[in-house]
């Protein structure tokens, strides 16, 4: 059944970027203390747990550890995520260098994340061409693929295709030695970039293989353990966490700049997806996206009085969902394939599941929890 508009579309005349800009000013400052703090936080936790996967002789514990272990390296990647920004501690030669460290445990290439994170998807969120996360087919698009790539694609719209899309879509062709097809550029920095994230993981595999020689276990079961789990477990999280991000029945999506509007599309294109205390902070508030999207300056640990500030000054035009299972179920099942001059989505059989948008001339309609 459609999605039904909650309230009328209107004006899109109260969000004001430069106001609100000027309103998060305040957050915008860094504290290299706090960053120190928090980077070796989980540098220490991603060693405590890759010394449990080594040790321990218990599969389950084994397996446990792996699991939490790919929470860590998302947390650690959203530590470099805030460097590759600039916005984690105030130097910018730091800010590099730990980004890379940072990122290193994901095998997130620095330079790559940079050209196709920051300009990229922040310069056109969910303009299509440039804005390359999660960007839906139409339905022309769709039924022009061959069968196999068809049944790719239902995987990856559907409740188990999070961490198979982030893995083959973004990290592999785009974020690890990719060709100038994919990212439409070929500099030395990616290529190097590329090979110091290759050179990290072929020696923690050969640091896990003469482990397991010394402790008697299967070197197999160790890397499984200690790289491959972790990885895909990094792989799901990070898919999950940023189709959230972006989809949505209300949210648009743009074939060309005539009707796409960049101030509007940080605002009206980017949901708050709300959870649990615990779950935002695990994730070092990553969800409060909104804030992140208007002033791209503000470190991990200020979104949320900045998110708290944006809502408070434009309650009408900030997107604030409450996550539940109905929540997400909605989302997987309506958000398959888009219409880009209908601005509506549907299912992979072109039947639509959400009303018209009407993004491009009046502003998207808000649904509040």
């Amino acid at each position: 059944m459609p999605t039904q508009v909650m309230e009328a579309a209107k004006p899109a005349a109260s969000f004001n970027r430069l106001q609100a800009k000027s309103l998060l000013g305040r957050f915008r400052s860094k504290q290299n203390t706090r960053a120190a703090f928090i980077l070796t936080l989980d540098i220490a936790l991603y060693l405590i747990f890759f010394a449990v996967i080594v040790v321990s002789h218990s599969l389950f514990v084994k397996f446990a550890a792996s699991v939490v272990q790919g929470i860590v390296i998302a947390r650690l990647f959203i530590i470099g995520h805030d460097a590759c920004h600039g916005s984690f501690t105030t130097s910018k030669y730091w800010n590099k260098m730990l980004g890379r460290i940072s990122f290193a445990p994901s095998l997130t290439t620095f330079s790559l994340w940079d050209l196709g994170h920051n300009f990229s998807h922040h310069g056109f969120t969910n303009l299509k061409g440039h804005d390359y996360v999660w960007t839906p087919l139409s339905k022309e698009e769709y039924d022009a693929l061959p069968k196999w790539r068809q049944a790719v694609e239902r995987i990856y719209r559907g409740f188990a295709g999070f961490g198979l899309y982030y893995l083959v879509e973004l990290w592999w062709n785009k974020l690890i030695f990719p060709s100038s097809n994919h990212i439409g550029v070929d500099k030395r920095s990616h290529f190097w970039d590329s090979v110091l994230v290759t050179a990290y993981a072929a020696l923690q595999a050969l640091f896990l293989v003469g482990m397991a020689m010394v402790t008697g276990q299967s070197p197999w079961l160790l890397i499984a353990a200690g790289l491959v789990i972790p990885f895909l477990i990094w792989n799901i999280t990070m898919g999950f966490v940023i189709y959230s991000h972006h989809t949505h029945p209300d949210v648009a999506w743009f074939e060309g700049r005539q009707n796409w509007n960049g101030a509007r599309a940080q605002v009206e294109n980017t949901i708050h997806v709300t959870f649990p205390l615990p779950f935002s902070a695990l994730l070092h508030n990553i969800m409060e996206h909104t804030a992140h999207h208007v002033e791209i300056g503000i470190p991990l640990y200020e979104l949320i009085g900045a998110q708290d500030q944006l809502e408070e000054s434009f309650p009408a035009d900030i997107r604030v969902h409450n996550w539940s299972w109905a929540y997400f179920r909605n989302c997987v099942k309506c958000c398959k394939l888009y219409d880009y001059q209908q601005h509506r989505w549907m299912d992979f059989d072109g039947r639509y599941t959400s009303e018209n948008i009407l993004y491009a001339t009046v502003g998207a309609p808000v649904r509040r929890p």
